[in-house]
């Protein structure tokens, strides 16, 4: 609740506040590189079917959002980059391109076919619906990820 609102609810008589001389200064970006180790139990941990979109995340440091609803429509390889939307308010946010390296070829091309869509999937391992449902993956079958 903002001091003006607390002021005009309550009537109550609060100080102004100088907030740029309390504000604490942000931390440096973090960063953490996998050794090879740790990068190999990472690994050992996922299911397959999640391998590709962690190898794709960790080798491009694009935001794990992005690339799990990343579709098909993105993927340029004519002129060799990956559009994304930068994570804004805003609905006209700007894209960001990102170049198709050889190591994302070989990541994206190993994706094409699963599904028609979207470039990651899993496989269905049980439908928690008894009945059909229409949203529903069939057991087996790839299906997109959802963020």
């Amino acid at each position: 609740m903002q001091l003006s609102a607390v002021r005009a609810l309550w009537r109550i008589n609060t100080p102004e506040l100088d907030w740029q001389s309390i504000l604490l200064d942000e931390a440096g970006e973090r960063e953490h590189v996998l050794s090879e180790d740790e990068e190999r139990r990472l690994f050992d941990a996922l299911r397959p079917d999640f391998r590709p979109m962690a190898r794709f995340t960790l080798v491009t440091g694009a935001r794990l959002g992005n690339v799990i609803d990343l579709p098909w429509r993105q993927v340029d390889w004519d002129v060799g980059t990956i559009a994304f939307r930068m994570k804004s308010k805003k609905p006209d946010c700007e894209l960001h391109y990102l170049p198709i390296t050889p190591a994302v070829a070989a990541i994206l091309s190993r994706e094409r076919g699963r599904h028609q869509e979207r470039v990651f999937t899993y496989v269905c391992v049980r439908n928690r619906y008894e009945s059909p449902h229409q949203n529903a993956p069939a057991k087996g079958r790839a299906a997109p990820l959802h963020a």
